[in-house]
């Protein structure tokens, strides 16, 4: 049997050209882009992680609209993949239920978030208002104006004697919403983590929230104007100037205290401190005399 050289040639060419093929700049660049989209893949998907995020979804948003804004808001990585990715998992009809979704996890890759806006439902079937401890009615009135459209000069007269009960927290309401369900829902909150409280002490705590922001610093404050009133001596703090002028608490509270300022009213640090500064690096600075006072504002309150 003779062997057919010319079999032998057309492999032997073949192979020739694969391995050309293989070293060639095409196929170098070609699996270096290859190699860059998975990597890049592998990132926006699985790697790249949220921030700490609450993410509204609008009712009659779409997939497209929701991409872009989860995009925008750095959820996540590519409002492309993002879409493509869901579509794949969840089906091109699968809608995405209005209210608020908490990306709390550290571990929340674009995988976890399509799970959670694919689940049908969210964390909170509503629109949140974060009402900050220390927030007077008249900046609640003016946040629920910006999210709820409720008109400012409705609602503030309307919670205007609610002062210092409309219980600092984040809460969730539908669009429409009434300004009788909103103050119903903040005073509710208040009586259930609060509960039975004195008007003189929901105004000290007002004027403690003011003043002072960590827990600590607050019990000592709370001591040294309770010092005060018992001798006698005018309190004279700034967030309320009206105690420059008329001994005592002022009448009514000078914003909305939260949990940890109301507590210090009943559990006070016992000093016989009499004044305090805020420095200019934002710590507390106390003293017995007035003339260590002084000496204190000269030190910290440089100008």
């Amino acid at each position: 049997m003779l062997f057919d050289n010319s079999k032998f040639k057309n492999y032997k060419n073949k192979t020739f050209r694969k391995k050309s093929f293989i070293k060639s700049p095409t196929f170098i660049v070609m699996s270096i882009i290859s190699i860059c989209i998975v990597f890049y893949l592998y990132y926006s998907i699985l790697i790249y992680k949220t921030r700490e995020n609450i993410f509204t979804v609008e009712s009659g948003d779409s997939l497209i609209s929701i991409s872009r804004n989860l995009e925008d808001r750095n959820i996540i990585n590519s409002a492309t993949i993002f879409k493509i990715v869901f579509v794949i998992l969840n089906g091109k009809d699968k809608s995405i239920a209005f209210g608020d979704y908490n990306f709390f996890a550290k571990d929340f890759n674009m995988i976890k978030i399509i799970q959670k806006l694919g689940g049908g439902k969210a964390d909170q079937s509503g629109v949140a208002i974060l009402v900050p401890e220390g927030f007077t009615n008249y900046e609640i009135a003016k946040r629920v104006e910006n999210i709820y459209g409720i008109d400012f000069d409705i609602f503030y007269p309307y919670i205007k004697s609610y002062q210092g009960k409309l219980f600092p927290d984040t809460y969730f309401f539908e669009r429409g919403v009434t300004k009788e369900k909103i103050v119903k829902k903040m005073l509710t909150e208040f009586e259930e983590r609060v509960g039975q409280i004195s008007q003189e002490n929901i105004v000290l705590a007002s004027i403690i929230e003011g003043e002072a922001r960590d827990y600590v610093d607050m019990q000592i404050i709370s001591g040294i104007l309770q010092n005060r009133l018992e001798i006698k001596m005018p309190l004279q703090v700034d967030v309320a100037l009206e105690t420059y002028k008329v001994l005592g608490l002022p009448k009514n509270p000078i914003n909305n205290p939260g949990l940890n300022a109301i507590n210090s009213v009943s559990n006070p640090i016992k000093t016989e401190y009499l004044y305090y500064i805020t420095g200019n690096d934002g710590k507390m600075y106390y003293a017995k005399t007035f003339e260590e006072h002084k000496r204190n504002i000269a030190k910290y309150l440089k100008i």
